[in-house]
């Protein structure tokens, strides 16, 4: 349970971990019930979360809001792969130099 609470900590709040671009570098914070200094933090936390379920991991019910009791549930890894943010849609493929010219030349269009 440390490791979760410890990794969600510095998701959060570290710019150095791995993962900070995603969480606390889009401004996802932790609930001051949870982010309390002494050790109290770990406590409340799973005080309101109880022991991790084997085979789930802790998933924000909301992608884009905090970690806190209301947005926060054992998930499992089926739970989280549907429980993502939308990826950016891919550019547009543009016609290469060699496509426009053959289309120009033969008057049909390039269909990509």
């Amino acid at each position: 349970m440390w490791g979760t609470y410890a990794a969600m900590l510095n998701r959060c709040f570290n710019p150095k971990d791995g993962n900070w671009q995603n969480y606390g570098g889009r401004g996802i914070k932790v609930c001051d019930r949870w982010h309390t200094p002494g050790g109290q933090g770990f406590v409340n936390f799973l005080a309101d979360m109880g022991k991790r379920p084997c085979g789930k991991t802790l998933d924000r019910i909301d992608v884009n809001g905090n970690y806190c009791p209301e947005n926060c549930r054992w998930a499992t890894d089926k739970q989280q792969a549907l429980n993502k943010r939308p990826r950016k849609p891919a550019a547009p493929i543009e016609p290469s130099a060699v496509q426009a010219e053959t289309a120009e030349i033969t008057g049909v269009d390039v269909i990509m």
